[in-house]
């Protein structure tokens, strides 16, 4: 009798890892349901100011503020830098206008994870790690542009390597590339939207859409981290720490892979946003990481612009994968370079966890007060 009764525990002991699985997968999905539904309602909320604000590009650093608040938008760089091929594609914008765009474009798509981050703000040491994970990738994308758009403004360095490598591409052919993982979570947030839209109609559709994405996110991250503890939690572990912790370049193979899988370098960031606040991986890992998402990201604009067969439109498509390439292979073997990126978020998370309110002045302040400041300046001197 002893054993019958002793039999049920012991079963749902074993049981315990699969049951653990299973609910990390379903919470996951809905992670990434929410990061899509974030994104749809913002674009919604954007969609028509964007066209305005792409054609204000009279100077590099109005491009490069151009970029960055499009991208904040859109909560997309994929889609930015799409916008961007197509334009230069088709004459409207010039490549040596696009280029700083396409910087800002890759620092404006790392709010996505810092607003992910802000999801375990009421757990302090967890906030803490979660928000120097995701201001890893904003800090290095801003170093890359404070060396790379003085030089590209000077000597042209990303736009001329780029016109050379194009005339070698633009005699092949490609198809565009369209991932069925992005495919499916846009079809659900499209259903989702349209119930939304019929039920409450379509100017509150998209704040409904984004209070739900926000609310459901934050629970789902509380849930992931809960559930990852214990069995789960060691062996992730395990595996960043042995597999691809073991070098540099195996992280930015992951980084790369993954986010041209999912064709977003957001989704794949914010995701390990909660890996990092969970203690999963450390700050020295994600970082190339990181990086190898910045290339992955790439992949859209480029197969797009070399299907299209345009040489300007290919040429920016390579600009941007060249503006990543370069940035790592410039700055990431510099220790110093590494040290002072990692003591850096380390800093500002601390400073941000100890007083919460200035996580959210910095969100405000960084990614949608700095870019409208310079435009308003912009647009009232008209230089």
């Amino acid at each position: 009798m002893q054993t019958n009764r002793n039999s049920p525990p012991g079963i749902v002991k074993k049981l315990e890892p699969l049951w653990r699985f299973i609910a990390l997968v379903v919470l996951l999905y809905l992670f990434l349901i929410c990061i899509n539904g974030m994104s749809t309602a913002i674009k919604g909320f954007g969609k028509g100011q964007v066209d305005s604000v792409m054609q204000m590009t009279s100077n590099p650093i109005v491009g490069l503020m151009v970029g960055m608040l499009v991208t904040c938008l859109l909560q997309s760089s994929s889609t930015t830098t799409t916008m961007i091929v197509t334009m230069v594609g088709s004459g409207n914008l010039s490549v040596a206008a696009a280029v700083p765009m396409i910087m800002g474009a890759n620092i404006g798509t790392t709010i996505t994870n810092t607003l992910v981050s802000l999801g375990s703000m009421t757990r302090s040491e967890e906030f803490r790690r979660s928000f120097a994970a995701a201001q890893i990738h904003d800090v290095f994308n801003l170093l890359t542009v404070a060396v790379l758009l003085p030089l590209e403004v000077i000597f042209g360095v990303v736009s001329k390597s780029a016109e050379w490598m194009t005339g070698f591409l633009i005699g092949r052919d490609a198809e565009k590339m369209s991932s069925p993982i992005k495919l499916h979570f846009k079809s659900v947030i499209k259903s989702i939207t349209h119930f939304l839209e019929d039920v409450f109609g379509a100017g509150a559709a998209n704040w409904i859409l984004f209070g739900l994405s926000v609310g459901v996110l934050i629970l789902a991250l509380f849930l992931i981290v809960k559930t990852m503890k214990g069995a789960i939690l060691r062996r992730a572990e395990l595996f960043f720490d042995r597999v691809v912790g073991k070098s540099a370049l195996l992280g930015m193979a992951f980084g790369a892979i993954i986010t041209a899988l999912v064709q977003s370098s957001s989704v794949t960031t914010s995701i390990m946003v909660p890996l990092a606040g969970a203690g999963v991986v450390t700050l020295r890992v994600l970082f190339p990481i990181t990086l190898g998402c910045n290339v992955g990201t790439t992949i859209t604009a480029l197969l797009a612009a070399v299907a299209t067969g345009t040489p300007e439109g290919l040429t920016i498509a390579l600009c941007h994968l060249l503006f990543n390439l370069f940035g790592i292979t410039l700055l990431y073997p510099i220790p110093a370079v590494r040290n002072f990126t990692l003591a850096t978020v380390e800093w500002v998370a601390l400073r941000c966890s100890e007083r919460k309110r200035f996580a959210f002045l910095y969100v405000i302040a960084v990614f949608y007060l700095l870019p409208l400041g310079v435009l308003g300046l912009q647009k009232l001197f008209g230089g």
